[in-house]
């Protein structure tokens, strides 16, 4: 799996998930501005085109798809547990991420 489109698909899911008032609520304890909505899911949705890109240009585009989707479904995971359980330690689960793809 390429280490940089699972960042990139999990900070995607990230800025989706902060794009809905519940999640941004509880993470950020305020509510959510339409402004700040709209430029969260398009740059969520921005993230995983980009994240499909690399995982395209690392595998192939016949593998690259498949690798993807698996990807976004780890990252999707892995974000699903934080939120439910921690949602405060996004930023730490980020930050690993980051780590990761540098490596």
């Amino acid at each position: 799996m390429n280490a940089f489109a699972a960042w990139l698909a999990y900070s995607g899911l990230t800025a989706l998930a902060f794009g809905m008032s519940r999640h941004h609520r509880a993470v950020f304890q305020q509510e959510l501005p339409g402004g700040r909505r709209t430029a969260l899911r398009l740059t969520g949705w921005m993230l995983l085109a980009a994240s499909f890109v690399a995982a395209c240009l690392s595998h192939g585009a016949e593998i690259g798809s498949v690798a993807w989707f698996a990807t976004v479904a780890a990252a999707g995971l892995g974000l699903t547990g934080c939120l439910a359980e921690r949602p405060r330690l996004w930023r730490l689960t980020l930050a690993g991420m980051a780590l990761l793809a540098l490596l």
